[in-house]
């Protein structure tokens, strides 16, 4: 196997975001959640995004076209 430096980078980084936690999922993902809440007004909600993706340039409005 050929070792890429940007994966031994990305995956030294992962582990040390994974000590700092213990090793715990959950409190990696409670930290997350408390910093979803702290900076709510900073975030898109799926909500926004997928109306923001659903207007954007009208292409949703576009009907599929069946070539045959």
């Amino acid at each position: 196997m050929i070792k890429d430096e940007a994966i031994s980078e990305i995956r030294a980084v992962r582990e040390r975001i994974s000590e700092q936690y213990g090793h715990d999922v959950t409190q990696f993902l409670n930290h997350y959640r408390e910093l979803d809440k702290k900076y709510q007004e900073r975030l898109i909600s799926s909500t926004k995004n997928q109306k923001a993706q659903q207007t954007y340039n009208g292409y949703d409005k576009i009907e599929p076209t069946i070539l045959g």
